[in-house]
């Protein structure tokens, strides 16, 4: 609630162009001076100052609110993005929720940024009328427009007939490209008007581990979570403030059996806290010579598995295939095995075929 713009508070005109010409953005720059600093900034009287100071925080303070009032604003506004794949939607209650934050996890080449172009896609098709927009956030450069508008055409040709179509469906898409985990940081925390003016259906990070795993050293994991618990949180806030679906990719990491025994498996990547923060967290892997997209774990959803292909038209679910025994296990979310048995170099082959690398 710190980073709300003054200027988008609903204050007097004549106070937020004050604020803003004395360099006070936001909430934070506001109560980060003292009483006595911002009377002699504003130039205003002391009273008058204070009384301002109660009235921005009024604003930003999280008011209560009663379990019906939640329920009749969650039936005013869409409360699922489909994912196209019915199956999946069936057992997501309408597919990725709104006002959360959607996990995907799952070893390399199999089709996360895929569904992420796909989804970004149906962001867009969905609300064409009122003319919403997706903000994707690409921190390992792997966006490609060619393969968006691919499965555009391919997957919905009724509604992209013409490059004039594919092109206005471009136009949706805002792609960010932080270098750093504080440049991520810092444009969530500067998102606030892009969704406003944008009128942004879904926000998408792809992904959440590679910055973090490249800025800090082994030793510095309490800095590491320190960061992944803000941004953590700041995605949260967006997904809860605008009633929008929160799309992030996380990559795998090994786990070690106690004392570092062998034994180990893929799991998601981020530990404890991040697996604690996300709402929906779905696994792709491979099993059995077949991947599989999994539930595995939701606030409504039952452990559920389907597998599926990618094509030229994206992710496709293959209904005749029944998922192993093992992928619907009981298990920790924390440290859950993710099931990888196709080597990535066969697998990047099969992507470079359909054009999807």
């Amino acid at each position: 609630m710190a980073t709300r713009q003054l200027a988008r508070m609903g204050l007097p005109p004549e106070l937020a162009a004050r604020l803003a010409a004395r360099n006070l953005v936001t909430a934070r720059d506001l109560f980060a001076r003292t009483l006595l600093d911002l009377v002699e900034l504003l130039d205003l009287p002391y009273e008058t100052v204070r009384a301002i100071l109660r009235d921005v925080a009024a604003r930003i303070v999280p008011q209560p609110q009663s379990a019906l009032e939640l329920l009749r604003a969650a039936a005013a506004q869409p409360l699922h993005l489909c994912t196209s794949l019915p199956p999946l939607d069936d057992a997501l209650f309408g597919g990725l929720p709104a006002g959360s934050v959607t996990e995907v996890v799952g070893p390399a080449g199999l089709g996360k940024t895929q569904l992420c172009l796909q989804l970004s896609v149906l962001a867009c098709l969905e609300r064409q009328a009122s003319g919403g927009s997706v903000v994707y956030l690409d921190t390992e450069k792997k966006f490609s427009s060619r393969r968006m508008a691919q499965i555009a055409r391919e997957r919905f040709p009724d509604a992209f007939p013409s490059e004039e179509a594919v092109a206005a469906l471009m136009g949706r898409v805002l792609v960010y490209n932080p270098t750093s985990s504080q440049a991520l940081l810092s444009t969530l925390q500067s998102l606030e008007p892009t969704i406003i003016d944008h009128r942004v259906r879904l926000l998408v990070l792809d992904s959440a581990a590679s910055l973090a795993r490249a800025d800090f050293a082994p030793g510095s994991l309490p800095d590491r979570q320190r960061m992944l618990g803000q941004q953590a949180g700041r995605l949260k806030y967006l997904a809860e403030a605008f009633r929008i679906p929160v799309l992030v990719t996380n990559q795998v990491t090994t786990h070690l059996g106690e004392g570092g025994s062998s034994g180990g498996h893929l799991t998601a990547a981020l530990g404890t806290l991040w697996a604690h923060a996300v709402n929906t967290r779905l696994v792709l892997e491979s099993a059995a010579g077949n991947r599989f997209v999994r539930i595995a774990k939701s606030p409504a959803a039952p452990n559920a598995a389907f597998a599926y292909r990618v094509t030229g038209a994206g992710l496709e679910l293959l209904p005749e295939v029944e998922p192993p025994p093992q992928l619907l296990q009981p298990g920790s979310v924390v440290h859950g095995t993710i099931a990888n048995d196709v080597p990535y170099e066969q697998d990047a082959a099969a992507a470079v075929a359909f054009n999807l690398l």
